[in-house]
């Protein structure tokens, strides 16, 4: 089981990494929707739910900026393509103050996390970084279980598989 901090704001509500990585890829996904126009969609993530299999598809190409330091360290940050600030509070797991960088920040935590594991590894994420294209691509297949809400609804909650 994963541990995941979500802040005293309440940007996010889950306590899990595969929870937040979902959580967060839903949050990006909206703030898209809301910048977007007729002339101008943005749709840099796509999130695919497969209720028979149980699983969320995520899928991102982000863009990214890279950088140099004087000593040769590179460093690569999400650009804000969205304009539009996050804030998750005091003792977060995430630490960045845009949509775009906190998905890549939880994206990069659940990689992590999955090769951390020795005993039935899984490889259920990948994050890649094409510096040409300053692009970060996002492939993900979490597994979720579905349920039905008291509204009516399907519910859907990723499941804590780390």
């Amino acid at each position: 089981m994963s541990t995941f901090a979500p802040g005293s704001n309440n940007a996010l509500s889950s306590t899990n990494i595969p929870g937040a990585f979902l959580e967060m890829a839903y949050l990006l996904n909206q703030a898209e929707k809301s910048i977007s126009t007729v002339d101008n969609p943005v749709n840099n993530v796509t999130i695919t739910f497969d209720l028979e299999a149980s699983t969320a598809a995520v899928a991102a190409t982000l863009p990214v900026i890279a950088s140099s330091a004087a000593n040769g360290t590179i460093t690569i940050a999400a650009e804000d393509y969205i304009d539009s600030p996050i804030t998750f509070g005091s003792g977060s797991t995430l630490k960045s103050p845009t949509y775009p960088g906190a998905f890549i920040e939880v994206a990069q935590l659940l990689s992590v996390s999955e090769a951390s594991i020795t005993t039935n590894p899984v490889n259920n994420i990948t994050v890649s970084f094409d510096l040409e294209a300053r692009t970060a691509t996002i492939a993900a297949s979490i597994p979720v279980t579905p349920t039905r809400s008291n509204q009516g609804g399907v519910e859907v909650v990723a499941t804590d598989y780390l």
